[in-house]
């Protein structure tokens, strides 16, 4: 019996030997392959995550510009709202919305002047940087936005030489749905202002703020909540062709315009007012689906359950000499 335990003592020791042994020559084997490698794998990893850091701010910096000016770094004809330009996107009867490919264009060019003084390699001490011209393409799809840069950097340490070239990164964005809201908009400014149709706003769930000022130039402010902590704006200007004719008939004034609150099931009244400087008869126009409005600016309308929520319409007037004034008005239907 006792011999028995001693075999077993022995055997039990001479498995730990064993494994002991192949612990020590794996442990040696990696430090001496990694003796031999030419790369130092802590740096290159530090390095790229630095350069792919450096774009996503640069990347999240430009798509907040694309919106607060409207799809462009430099518009071609702009309000100044300081420090930003904010583009026009229907001016003297030319529309001007960005292509999906130009926003895409834009944002590489910001990436490419913006990561070369972003990228402070002085902080990797000790080891010497060679450095070729970035070129970054952007790609913008429905619910993200990526980029790639290719980049070569040479890191030179002592002996070792290695090389960083392709970086990569991607962010949550609804650029890509708000450019189709903003197109659709303005693909009918240029059918005619009398096209202009409001409920596309309402269809993508954007909230918005639309002002206009007079006399033929509108502000959109869209807003995107799709993260709450974070919402996107994208902000931009139409002129519109409502010019009036000089020494010629001048255009009749909204008296009464009012947004309007409706609850569903009951009638609701009401009436648009105006007022021509020569007396001349006018005739009231809503450009909207939820409701007809009379020529004489009156308005019945008993709304549906299914039409519950907030609406934005463009609202009319004209003379007979086709002068108008307009004004957007919001609508809640609850």
């Amino acid at each position: 019996m006792v011999k028995k335990s001693q075999v077993t003592l022995f055997i039990i020791t001479g498995i730990i030997i064993i494994v002991l042994v192949a612990i020590i020559y794996q442990l040696q084997n990696i430090k001496s392959n990694s003796k031999n490698q030419p790369q130092n794998l802590d740096n290159t990893i530090a390095i790229k995550n630095y350069v792919e850091n450096c774009m996503g701010m640069n990347l999240e910096q430009g798509v907040e510009i694309i919106g607060t000016q409207g799809g462009y770094f430099h518009p071609k004809y702009y309000e100044l709202e300081s420090p930003h330009y904010v583009s026009y996107l229907f001016y003297d009867n030319i529309n001007y919305v960005p292509t999906i490919e130009e926003l895409e264009e834009q944002l590489s060019l910001y990436i490419d002047n913006k990561i070369v003084t972003c990228a402070n390699f002085s902080r990797f001490i000790g080891i010497k940087f060679e450095v070729d011209d970035p070129k970054t393409s952007t790609k913008i799809i429905n619910g993200s936005i990526s980029s790639t840069l290719n980049w070569k950097l040479t890191l030179e340490k002592e002996d070792e030489v290695q090389t960083l070239e392709i970086f990569n990164v991607e962010m949550n964005s609804n650029l890509y749905q708000i450019h189709s809201v903003v197109n659709e908009l303005m693909l009918n400014s240029e059918i005619g202002f009398d096209e202009l149709d409001m409920s596309i706003l309402d269809v993508q769930n954007l909230e918005h703020n639309i002002t206009k000022f007079f006399p033929n130039k509108i502000r959109y402010n869209l807003v995107d909540y799709t993260d709450d902590k974070n919402p996107y704006e994208f902000t931009f200007y139409e002129q519109l062709d409502i010019s009036e004719e000089l020494n010629a008939n001048k255009a009749p004034k909204f008296t009464k315009i009012d947004d309007l609150n409706i609850s569903v099931g009951e009638i609701f009244q009401y009436k648009f007012e105006a007022k021509d400087p020569e007396n001349d008869p006018l005739i009231f126009n809503a450009k909207t689906v939820l409701f007809e409005l009379l020529d004489n600016g009156e308005l019945y309308f008993i709304a549906q359950e299914h039409l519950i929520g907030e609406y934005v319409v463009p609202v009319y007037v004209y003379d007979n000499h086709d002068n108008l004034d307009f004004s957007i008005i919001k609508v809640n239907i609850q």
